[in-house]
């Protein structure tokens, strides 16, 4: 295939580059509902009727959005766009939360060898460049309340006069942020357990998005999010100095039910 070109980049390998565009001439992205019905049919309850177009400009190929709430949901190497852009050999592009593509330009490839894009890769770069900060904030709210909670103790503690739990949650406020995602003190280790919490919000957090979507479709006032929490073994107790330190952080699924108030 010598024309520009987008394929599909699927989860399973053995299905990936088994669908081709052609982009000699406009391409619509959006449903089966969209009017004029589009080339490119995603279910995705992320995807709007009439979602994006690729376009064909004597030989400069670009892609915009519909409109510009569709940019939320259009991704060009992991970044969201803000309107219509260029497109370059070798882009990655996603469409809602999980339509992968690769677009790909046979007259402007480089002649060496090219690295292999899978699915993986396109979604860990999203994650990256439009997702990550999410989890900071996360991680930084985490963090705020978790201080928040000492320094009541802390005030609690020298109100009673206990100098013993002034020292302790005195040492215990002086270490956050230093660990901030809890588990042993080992650099190594955190590292560990930062990249397997990042990995695994990297799979929640576009299922959550789908999820609140899903609901503003179906018109029901709920509203999901996800929150960090330390987590400590029924085993340990609640002391907080020698255990917070040991606990491993967490993400939970908030529903907040505004229909019946939960």
């Amino acid at each position: 295939m010598n024309k520009p070109h987008i394929i599909n980049v699927n989860e399973d390998p053995l299905l990936s580059g088994k669908i081709a565009y052609n982009i000699d001439k406009p391409v619509l992205v959006g449903k089966k509902t969209g009017k004029p019905v589009p080339q490119i049919v995603l279910g995705s309850i992320a995807i709007k009727p009439n979602h994006a177009v690729f376009e064909n400009k004597k030989g400069v190929i670009t892609l915009a959005p519909a409109s510009p709430d569709c940019c939320e949901n259009i991704f060009v190497n992991g970044k969201k766009i803000t309107g219509k852009l260029n497109l370059h050999h070798r882009d990655r592009i996603i469409f809602g939360t999980n339509s992968a593509f690769l677009f790909n330009y046979p007259e402007k490839a480089s002649s060496k060898e090219e690295p292999e894009v899978d699915y993986e890769m396109i979604m860990q770069e999203k994650f990256e460049r439009s997702e990550k900060k999410m989890v900071d904030n996360l991680e930084q709210e985490n963090s705020n309340e978790e201080k928040s909670n000492l320094e009541e103790k802390l005030r609690e503690a020298r109100e009673a006069g206990d100098e013993e739990k002034v020292r302790e949650y005195t040492e215990e406020l002086s270490k956050i942020g230093t660990a901030k995602f809890g588990g042993d003190s080992s650099t190594s280790k955190l590292s560990v357990e930062k990249r397997l919490l990042e990995d695994k919000l990297s799979k929640i957090l576009p299922q959550v998005k789908e999820a609140n979507l899903l609901a503003e479709a179906l018109e029901r006032d709920i509203a999901f999010d996800v929150k960090l929490v330390k987590e400590l073994p029924d085993w340990m107790g609640k002391t907080v100095s020698k255990d917070l330190q040991k606990a491993k952080t967490v993400a939970q699924i908030l529903v907040n039910n505004k229909e019946n108030n939960s």
